[in-house]
């Protein structure tokens, strides 16, 4: 006698963090023997257990079919959500109308990320460290040699890891006078 796949037990939604393992259960009865197979929802993707949560990217519903090829294909969706990862989404942001600055203007850059804890930045000009941008997403600050351009970047951080690089390039000018 045959008889087609169920699903009798799933794994329920999980909260769980960066580092963290998922190792969900999908339990279905059927004659053959039914064949367990695990997609992530949102791109149909085929996904091996144990998963090592790698940050908010693995984020979002998984879903177990069963089929023994009897009858149709039983599906069931579970959700992760990670609720603490690393720093995602850098963005560099100025002040300044189309980043350009004139030599001794005093100007801001800010650094945002999403991050769960709140990231931390490491603000550089150049390659050179601002020092005591730490704790702060912002800097006050100036250009005061003669360049025709300065880069400006950031690296969030937190206790999941440092997120991706930042940057932004500010155009230079001299004030000339004229005499």
């Amino acid at each position: 006698m045959t008889d087609a796949a169920k699903i009798n037990y799933t794994s329920g939604h999980q909260t769980l963090n960066e580092s963290d393992t998922l190792d969900p259960i999908c339990v279905a009865d059927g004659n053959p023997t039914p064949n367990i197979t695990w997609t992530r929802v949102y791109d149909n993707k085929a996904v091996s257990f144990p998963l090592i949560i790698t940050g908010k990217q693995d984020e979002g519903g998984y879903k177990c079919t069963a089929g023994n090829g009897v009858g149709s294909l039983e599906s069931r969706t579970f959700n992760v959500f990670v609720q603490n990862y690393h720093p995602v989404n850098t963005i560099v942001t100025t002040n300044l109308t189309n980043n350009v600055v004139v030599v001794n203007e005093t100007f801001s850059i800010t650094c945002s990320a999403r991050a769960n804890p709140p990231a931390k930045y490491r603000l550089y000009k150049g390659n050179e460290y601002v020092n005591g941008a730490d704790n702060d997403a912002a800097i006050i600050t100036s250009v005061v040699e003669r360049a025709r351009m300065v880069n400006y970047s950031c690296i969030p951080f937190n206790f999941y890891g440092n997120g991706t690089k930042g940057a932004l390039a500010v155009t230079v000018h001299c004030k000339y006078s004229i005499v």
